[in-house]
């Protein structure tokens, strides 16, 4: 009580606890509260980056699904290509084929020879072309089924048609050169993507 009579009766004894609870709280705002602050918003800095890379990673997620099914597709249609070609060990098939059909449809094939085959490039893929001559006599009615029935043999086949011309007796003697793609026997992947 004594106190408070000393501080009625001179302001500046009243001012020194003011003084001391000023700088008091002062100093605990200084080191309490400003660090404790700092610190929150340190951590909010901290939770925005990686709230921003759970977002980039969910991003890359849902695109890693769009690859999938984009890689997906594109083996199917590899796939689907692939049934359309002979692999290169399937060469003799072509042959074979080829002189099917002409017993199919009463061509006398006198003689097939393969031809050498000629490497070509499309794109990223390498394959070949391996042309067959085959020397025959037939009706023009019979190159026409023969044609037909090679234009839906469910392989790929290209033909170079030379003039024709039928002999005296209406005969055909003419030699076609069909021609085919061959496929490398052995698939190769593409390579992995590379590290992130």
């Amino acid at each position: 009580m004594e106190w408070l009579e000393k501080a009625k009766a001179d302001p500046k004894v009243a001012a020194q606890p003011l003084i001391a609870i000023v700088a008091v709280a002062a100093l605990g705002w200084k080191f309490g509260y400003a660090p404790v602050q700092t610190e929150i918003a340190k951590e909010l800095k901290k939770n925005k980056g990686v709230q921003d890379q759970i977002k980039g990673l969910e991003t890359a997620v849902a695109n890693i699904e769009d690859i999938k099914i984009g890689v997906a597709e594109m083996r199917k249609k590899w796939d689907e290509v692939q049934a359309l070609c002979y692999n290169k060990n399937e060469a003799h098939k072509f042959l074979q084929d080829l002189r099917q059909i002409g017993r199919d449809v009463g061509l006398d094939i006198k003689n097939i020879t393969p031809q050498p085959t000629i490497q070509k490039t499309f794109d990223t893929l390498i394959y070949e072309e391996y042309p067959i001559k085959i020397a025959f006599s037939g009706s023009l009615a019979q190159l026409g089924i023969f044609l037909r029935k090679l234009e839906k043999h469910p392989r790929i086949t290209f033909l170079e048609l030379p003039p024709i011309i039928p002999d005296a007796s209406g005969v055909l003697r003419l030699d076609l050169l069909p021609s085919t793609i061959l496929l490398s026997d052995q698939r190769v992947e593409p390579p992995p993507p590379p590290p992130e």
